[in-house]
C-alpha cells in the first residue's frame, strides 16, 4: 500500500484526430461516431453524419464542406470539438487542451487509409496520465488516494480508478481544485471504491459515485457553489452507510442520480440537499440528526432529529412525512401533505409549512416551552396532543 498524491504535472495538449476521404459520390455518407468518455456504460453517443452533395466535386470540396457543416453542429459532443480541412483530410482538435474524446468512422464513402488520433491529448486534469500521479503511475488496489493543496482538478477519465477498491481517499484542506464536472445539463462524477472517504477543499464541485463500496462519507466543509440550489459536493452509492459534517453537500441530489443510504445523515452545519425531485434515493432505515444545518429532503426520512447550535438550523420535507420527529431549536417545514407522528417541538423551535394549503395531521405531538407550531386552522388536524402549556387551540400551538 502506497500513498497516491493527485499532482497534475502533465502539459497541456490538444488531442487531435485526422482522416481523409477517398471518394465523393453524391448521396455517400462519411460518418464519426463520438463516444462520452466519461459516461460509464458509454451510452452516450452522437453520430455526425455528412452527406456528399452534387456541389462536391472533388475529395477537396467534400472535405471542406464536411468541416463546415461540423462547425455549424451544436451537438454537446460535437460542438467542443473543431473540424478543419485541407485537402481532402480532415482534421478535428479539441478545443479545451487536456479533454479526450473518443472518435470512430464509418459511413458508406471511402476513408483514405485509417483515420485516427494523431495528437493524444493530456494535461493537468486527466487522470489517467501516469504524470500526473506522484508515484508517475495510476493508483492500484489498497494505495491512498490524496488530492493535496495546490493540485488541479480532476476532470477526465473518471472511470479509469473504478477497478480496484482503495484505501483511503481524502483531499487536504487546502486543495481547492474539483472533482468531477458539470456539463450539459448532468454530473461526471468521480467513481472509485475507497474504504475511507473524506472531502475538504474549497473548490465548487466535487462530485462522486462510491459504486457499491459500504462506506461512511465524511465532509469537513467545502467551497462556495456555483449555483445556490446546487450543492457542491454531491455522492451517490448502493451502500452509504453515513454522511457526516459541513459543507455544501448533496446525496443523490442531480437529476438521475440513484443512491441509497443505509445509516444516517450527520450534518453539522452548511447547507444539504437530501435527494432531489428527479433522483432515486433509498433511505434504509436512515435516519437524520441535524446540528445547525439547511436541510432540503427528498428522501422521506423516517425520524428526524434537529439539535440547534448557532440558530439556524432548518429542516423541510418534501417526499414523505416522518414518523418521528424532534426539534430542540430552529425551524421544520411539514412541505409535504399527510400524518406526522411522534413529532416534539421544544424550547424556540418553530413548526411551520411552505404550502398552508396541504392537509396535515400531527398525532401525538408535543410542544414545551417557547416553541410554536404555526400550521394553519383549517388544514392541520391534531390526534392526541399534549402540552404542559395546553393541547389543540392552546397558546402557541397555531399562530
Amino acid at each position: 500500500m502506497a500513498k497516491n498524491s493527485y499532482i497534475g504535472l502533465a502539459p497541456a495538449l490538444a488531442q487531435v484526430w485526422k482522416g481523409a476521404l477517398n471518394s465523393n459520390a453524391v448521396g455517400e455518407t462519411f460518418t464519426v461516431t463520438l463516444t462520452d468518455l466519461d459516461d460509464g456504460a458509454g451510452s452516450i453517443t452522437q453520430v455526425y453524419t455528412y452527406t456528399v452533395s452534387s456541389a462536391d466535386t472533388t475529395t477537396t470540396l467534400a472535405a471542406a464542406n464536411f468541416a463546415a457543416a461540423w462547425n455549424k453542429d451544436s451537438r454537446h459532443l460535437v460542438s467542443r470539438i473543431t473540424a478543419a480541412s485541407s485537402g481532402a483530410e480532415i482534421t478535428l482538435t479539441s478545443d479545451i487542451a487536456g479533454q479526450p474524446f473518443s472518435a470512430a468512422h464509418g459511413g458508406s464513402g471511402t476513408w483514405t487509409a485509417t483515420p485516427g488520433v494523431t495528437t493524444a491529448g493530456g494535461g493537468p486534469n486527466d487522470i489517467g496520465l501516469p504524470g500526473n500521479w506522484s508515484e508517475r503511475a495510476l493508483p492500484v488496489a489498497a494505495d491512498d488516494i490524496c488530492l493535496p493543496a495546490g493540485a488541479p482538478s480532476l476532470l477526465y477519465n473518471l472511470e479509469l480508478l473504478n477497478g480496484f477498491t482503495a484505501g483511503k481517499f481524502y483531499s487536504e484542506a487546502g486543495f481547492s481544485g474539483n472533482v468531477g464536472r458539470r456539463e450539459n445539463g448532468r454530473e461526471y462524477k468521480l467513481k472509485l471504491k475507497p474504504t475511507v472517504c473524506e472531502i475538504r477543499g474549497r473548490g465548487s464541485c466535487f462530485l462522486l459515485n462510491l459504486g457499491a463500496q459500504a462506506i461512511e462519507v465524511v465532509c469537513e466543509h467545502s467551497g462556495k457553489p456555483t449555483l445556490s440550489d446546487q450543492p457542491v459536493i454531491n455522492v451517490v452509492g448502493s451502500a452509504i452507510t453515513k454522511v457526516s459534517g459541513c459543507g455544501h453537500v448533496g446525496v443523490a441530489a442531480a437529476a438521475g442520480d440513484t443512491a441509497t443510504v443505509t445509516g444516517s445523515f450527520n450534518p453539522s452545519g452548511g447547507r444539504w440537499f437530501i435527494g432531489h425531485p428527479l433522483s432515486t434515493l433509498t433511505v434504509a432505515g436512515a435516519s437524520i440528526r441535524n446540528q445547525d444545518a439547511v436541510v432540503t429532503s427528498w428522501a422521506g426520512i423516517a425520524t428526524v432529529t434537529q439539535i440547534e447550535v448557532a440558530g439556524s438550523a432548518e429542516y423541510r420535507e418534501f417526499k414523505s412525512p416522518w414518523t418521528t420527529g424532534a426539534f430542540y431549536d430552529g425551524k421544520a417545514f411539514m412541505n409535504v401533505a399527510g400524518t406526522y407522528a411522534n413529532t416534539t417541538v421544544e424550547n424556540e423551535a418553530v413548526l411551520d409549512t411552505e404550502f398552508p394549503q396541504q392537509a396535515h395531521t400531527l398525532t401525538n405531538s408535543t410542544r414545551r416551552g417557547r416553541a410554536q407550531i404555526r400550521l394553519p386552522a383549517d388544514t392541520t388536524i391534531y390526534t392526541n396532543p399534549t402540552s404542559p402549556i395546553g393541547a389543540k387551540g392552546g397558546p402557541g400551538w397555531e399562530a
